[in-house]
């Protein structure tokens, strides 16, 4: 070979180095870019939805008929003072107006906005409506500092917060990532989000402002680009030189060969290994070089195929040995579903002994296990213990809290029936410890005294019963609530009474009932509940009960159960009524009613 030959595969050699160079440059940069758009686009995702999962959890807490009536409150004393007042926020005359927004009940909402916002390392979190003819976000529970909250009624106009337009702000929260960012010297990167706030009715009220340090967010985007850029240079620099020579030691022959080999194996029958024959090493590439390297990779690989296919008959074998272990965990689910539908009360009428009232009850599970549960069973000859409650979560987890809630539930009444805040008050203690998945369950808990109508209960974050006075239409009942059980360490919870009259009826169930949903994603809501509980109002529990169930099932349609559906309907008669014929006919005719 000539000089002039040899500078010539040189000066080749150096072009397909610096083509393959560049081209790799081009990549790098466009894989930056990728990456840098994909990571910012899942790192923002996921702060907004923690976000939206933390302040929805501190809502509903707090309960949707409180913040109903404090934004109400809030708003009444807000547009009812003249703007010369409430244009001064900090004025002694505007916040003694504010003050008396600020009870009991505002600052345990308070208590668990601050709890949400130190938990969770947020900046802060707050509820606010907007005034849009001042362009104001108003708060009406912010949790803040002590020393830095404002009172409900005190306001941030836009131009104070350095935050986008009021318009802006449906955006944000209609986006599933973007949120407002901006830079402060002492907290640097901060980055707001807004999520809904809703009344009992499901109509939008407000906000809840979560501002969220995301320093650590632009900290990850700099550890990226310090560890991707030079490693893909590296990568890149390696593999020019490589693929440049590779092309210096013509490759193309000795590719075909394999090429062809390739196109051969697959053409051989691989039903059975025994006859499939080797290819690969009948060529003899011994080129003492990669290439020789690469031929032997395909005799390794040769072998390792006629293995892998020994392999592949063995592991299906295996999976029909799966399909049989697989029936058999279907089996034991079923007895479990049973098992779980066993320790609830299920025979109707439930006390034949006693005509002072007739009671019926059904729940019907999302998941072959729920986490719902009801009871009710007698102190003694005169009171009645009544019991209902939803788990957090589902499946198999929620069953199993479930079945030990109802268990510490029904203990504790029968040691304390007089005292039911006491009750809830030690089955909150029994099952906060070791709750290391954090579970809590809602629970309305009653006594009804059968003599006299007289009910005391307490409720842990559960629905709103509703009540029929007789001759009258089912109403929601909006008595005294409480946060859930398991919910907060030495929660407390307050007792509440009413009374039952002869001919009422009393309805309470969970919220399956009006989070149902249909195909065009509306939720059955209160206003579903009592309609449809009075399309029969004067019928029997069971009637009552059923006619509830038709009318989800209706409104449902297709759409399948998303949660636990249940529910408890007591008719009250007094110490000496009796069920109407009517009823007395369907005990008779259907003695074991179950759900």
């Amino acid at each position: 070979m000539s000089s002039a030959d040899h500078k010539k595969k040189q000066s080749l050699e150096k072009a397909a180095f610096w083509y393959i160079f560049f081209a790799a440059g081009m990549l790098i940069f466009l894989i930056t870019v990728f990456e840098l758009i994909v990571n910012g686009y899942s790192l923002l995702q996921n702060y907004k939805r923690e976000s939206n999962e933390d302040v929805g959890y501190a809502i509903r807490l707090i309960g949707a008929e409180y913040l109903e009536d404090i934004f109400r409150e809030t708003e009444e004393v807000y547009y009812s003072t003249p703007e010369e007042i409430r244009s001064e926020r900090f004025s002694n005359e505007y916040k003694e107006r504010l003050i008396p927004l600020v009870d009991e009940d505002f600052m345990d909402a308070r208590f668990v906005m601050t709890s949400c916002r130190e938990e969770n390392n947020l900046n802060n979190v707050s509820l606010v409506f907007v005034d849009e003819e001042h362009n104001r976000t108003v708060y009406v529970i912010d949790g803040d500092t002590d020393e830095n909250a404002y009172l409900p009624g005190q306001w941030l106009s836009v131009e104070m917060a350095e935050t986008e337009t009021i318009a802006e702000m449906r955006k944000i929260h209609d986006s599933n990532w973007r949120m407002f960012i901006t830079y402060g010297k002492v907290s640097g990167w901060t980055a707001t989000n807004y999520v809904d706030v809703l009344d009992t009715n499901g109509n939008w009220i407000g906000y809840g402002v979560v501002d969220i340090d995301i320093n650590d967010f632009f900290s990850k985007m700099y550890q990226f680009l310090r560890v991707f850029i030079p490693l893909i240079l590296l990568v890149v620099t390696y593999g020019a030189f490589r693929v440049s020579s590779i092309l210096r030691k013509r490759l193309i022959t000795p590719i075909n060969q394999l090429a062809a080999a390739a196109q051969e194996y697959t053409e051989q029958d691989k039903v059975n290994s025994s006859q499939a024959t080797s290819v690969f090493s009948n060529l003899h590439l011994n080129t003492n070089d990669e290439i020789q390297d690469l031929w032997g990779t395909m005799v390794n690989m040769e072998s390792d195929l006629h293995m892998t296919m020994d392999r592949i008959r063995a592991v299906t074998a295996e999976q029909e040995k799966l399909k049989g272990e697989q029936e058999r965990l279907n089996n034991e689910l079923a007895i479990a579903t049973s098992i779980q539908e066993g320790i609830l009360p299920r025979t109707f009428p439930a006390f034949p002994n006693h005509n002072e009232f007739d009671i019926y009850a059904s729940m019907k599970p999302a998941q072959e296990v729920g986490g719902d549960f009801y009871d009710y069973f007698l102190l003694d000859d005169d009171r009645l213990a009544l019991v209902i409650a939803d788990v957090s979560g589902k499946g198999i987890s929620a069953a199993l809290f479930m079945v030990i809630a109802k268990t510490l539930i029904q203990k504790e009444t029968i040691l304390e029936p007089d005292d039911l805040s006491a009750v809830l008050t030690s089955v909150n203690k029994q099952l906060i410890e070791g709750n290391e998945a954090e579970m809590f369950v809602t629970v309305w808990l009653a006594v009804v005294t059968l003599s006299t109508g007289h009910v005391e209960y307490v409720n842990a974050g559960h629905e709103y019963p509703a009540i029929r006075r007789k001759g009258g239409s089912f109403e929601l009942f909006k008595d005294i609530h409480g946060i859930p059980v398991a919910a907060m360490d030495n929660a407390k919870f307050k007792q509440g009474q009413f009374e039952l009259h002869p001919g009422d009826t009393l309805y309470i169930y969970t919220d399956g009932v009006t989070d149902a949903i249909n195909p065009k994603g509306n939720n059955f809501g209160i206003e579903g509940t009592i309609n449809a509980l009075n399309r029969n109002p004067d019928g029997s529990p069971k009637e009552i009960n059923d006619a509830v169930c038709d009318a989800i099932d209706e409104f449902r349609g297709e759409e399948p159960r998303f949660d636990d559906t249940t529910m408890v309907v007591m008719k009250y008669f007094g110490p000496s009524a009796k069920p109407s014929e009517t009823e007395e006919s369907d005990a008779e005719t259907d003695p074991k009613e179950t759900v």
